[in-house]
């Protein structure tokens, strides 16, 4: 049985995706928000007046 020779070819380099060397001046990035902690919040919008809230009956 003869073995036959395969090409392989490397995979080109990936570059880092983050600043290996970071200079004076450069944006930190910001990590996200907790999940427990979700920042402010709007003001959810209910049926009724405000200040008579809507009775189920």
């Amino acid at each position: 049985m003869q073995r036959v020779p395969v090409d392989l070819h490397t995979p080109e380099p990936i570059p880092p995706t983050h600043d290996p060397d970071p200079q004076p001046g450069d944006r930190k990035p910001k990590a996200p928000p907790a999940e427990d902690e979700r920042g402010p919040q709007a003001p959810i919008e209910l049926p009724g007046q405000p200040h008579a809230p809507e009775r189920v009956h």
